[in-house]
């Protein structure tokens, strides 16, 4: 099973946030066990690197992101994958940029905590809670 993980589920688990931890760190568990392959966008590593840096430093933010890319692979991000994002109508580009990138890459699910931001994907759409559950 192959799935793109959402910034937000990447944040939950480094940031270690209250009420949605847990399920981030039980997909990582799945990870660790080869029960899924994992995804980020590239977009994503900046985006964590951005935030984690303004809340923990700079070098936290580089041994995070080191890690996240020991195990976790990385869409690429190129300009056809901008032009077909351009060419969504999502809301936000960035959700568009992941779309693509998960469909470009034959991802199977986006996990993410804004399943609305993805409504006009035709890709499966998961919450962490949801995800769990069906791979139980």
């Amino acid at each position: 099973m192959r799935v793109l993980l959402d910034t937000n589920i990447i944040l939950d688990i480094v940031l270690e946030r209250e009420g949605f931890f847990e399920d981030g760190k039980r997909i990582f568990m799945l990870i660790d066990a080869s029960r899924i392959e994992a995804f980020i966008s590239a977009n994503t590593v900046t985006d964590i690197y951005y935030i984690v840096k303004k809340v923990k430093g700079n070098k936290i933010a580089i041994e995070i992101i080191k890690d996240l890319l020991s195990f976790l692979g990385v869409t690429k991000l190129d300009k056809s994958t901008l032009d077909g994002a351009l060419k969504l109508l999502f809301n936000d580009f960035e959700d568009a940029i992941l779309n693509v990138s998960a469909e470009n890459n034959n991802l199977e699910y986006i996990i993410t905590r804004n399943k609305k931001d993805f409504a006009k994907s035709k890709l499966m759409i998961m919450a962490p809670k949801e995800f769990l559950k069906q791979i139980a």
